[in-house]
């Protein structure tokens, strides 16, 4: 038993010297917008929370292992269930070979924002400019994460002109059924639009990554309404990807065949093309790391994290992939049947 006090007054002397931020009171729940800058203590297992203006906001505990409290007594002691840190993860993202909408933010990526210098600046200014490696997505600290995602669910794609439409009529033969010259046709009713798109300028971000998003096409037949699909998309100039959507489906037709006449049926048919393009926004979200040498900061830690929510701009973090392709549709709506001798045709 004194051996346990003995060590718990140790840590809090320990913790008194490494943060001079009296009381000591772990947070709950996420961080707030205005926190731009954390520090992460190594031993304790906590995180120490930074406003914008550099003024100490509180701690926060990571997990079970390193939360803390301070009883009134000057004790530490882990009271009940731990709050967490929340922010990107990066087991939200699936492993390669699966396509998402997310994926990491590697350094290359990060200094390729627009608003990177904010973040540098941010840096020298409150953590300092000593020698440091900058990394995102430290193995050992995965609440704090950078990722990139698509900033939109489902990507509109335009069209500046109209669609070109040809009607024509489809004919349908069938085969005989039985002796009493019954014949049946198998009609195909409904509508498709595929489409074959290529990238013609590229995000900074994740450039050669291939990550999934949705496409809403709007109609360009005279019905059916907007199409909705997936397509996966490799971040490279030239590189191409399809979008498809099928509805059609078959329909059996049986006609009583008179002697010496041949049956089938005419299907109305409606073709159309049009040329269209598209933008998807890429947006970075999360934190890059600054892993000092020595000490350094306002509560003197070696490990640091900026906030590029918090110190930029949407536009700073974000960056555009462009692409146009072509689109074409087919609608197949009604039929009629025609029976006539052979020397007719």
């Amino acid at each position: 038993m004194f051996l346990l006090t003995l060590t718990s007054v140790v840590l809090v002397l320990g913790l008194a010297i490494a943060f001079p931020h009296d009381p000591m009171v772990l947070q709950s729940g996420p961080l707030p917008p205005e926190i731009s800058h954390i520090a992460h203590d190594e031993r304790a297992g906590i995180y120490l929370a930074y406003r914008n203006d550099g003024s100490f906001y509180g701690a926060f505990g990571p997990s079970p292992e390193g939360y803390l409290t301070q009883r009134d007594d000057g004790l530490l002691e882990h009271p009940f269930e731990p709050p967490q840190v929340e922010g990107p993860k990066l087991d939200s993202i699936p492993d390669k070979g699966n396509a998402s909408r997310c994926f990491p933010l590697s350094v290359v990526d990060a200094k390729a924002m627009r608003g990177w210098s904010k973040i540098e600046e941010h840096a020298n200014k409150n953590l300092g400019t000593g020698k440091r490696r900058i990394i995102t997505n430290p193995v050992d600290l995965p609440d704090h994460a950078a990722i990139v995602c698509s900033e939109d669910e489902v990507v509109n794609v335009e069209f500046p002109g109209g669609p070109h439409c040809v009607d024509s009529k489809v004919d349908t033969y069938g085969k005989i059924i039985g002796t009493n010259g019954t014949i049946r046709l198998t009609l195909m009713q409904g509508y498709s639009v595929s489409a074959r798109w290529i990238v013609t300028k590229t995000s900074v971000f994740g450039v050669r990554v291939t990550f999934s998003t949705g496409f809403r096409i709007p109609t360009i037949l005279d019905f059916g309404g907007s199409v909705t699909t997936n397509a996966e998309i490799t971040n490279t100039v030239t590189s191409s990807f399809d979008t498809t959507t099928n509805s059609m489906v078959s329909q059996d037709l049986w006609i009583a065949s008179p002697d010496e006449e041949t049956c089938y049926a005419k299907v109305d048919t409606k073709s159309c093309s049009m040329a269209g393009k598209g933008r998807l926004k890429l947006t970075a979200t999360g934190w890059i790391w600054f892993m000092y040498a020595k000490p350094t900061g306002p509560s003197k830690h070696r490990e640091w994290a900026v906030n590029i929510d918090n110190l930029l701009l949407v536009d700073e973090r974000s960056s555009d992939l462009k692409f146009m392709g072509s689109v074409k549709g087919q609608a197949r709506t009604n039929y009629h049947a025609v029976c006539k001798k052979e020397s007719e045709s």
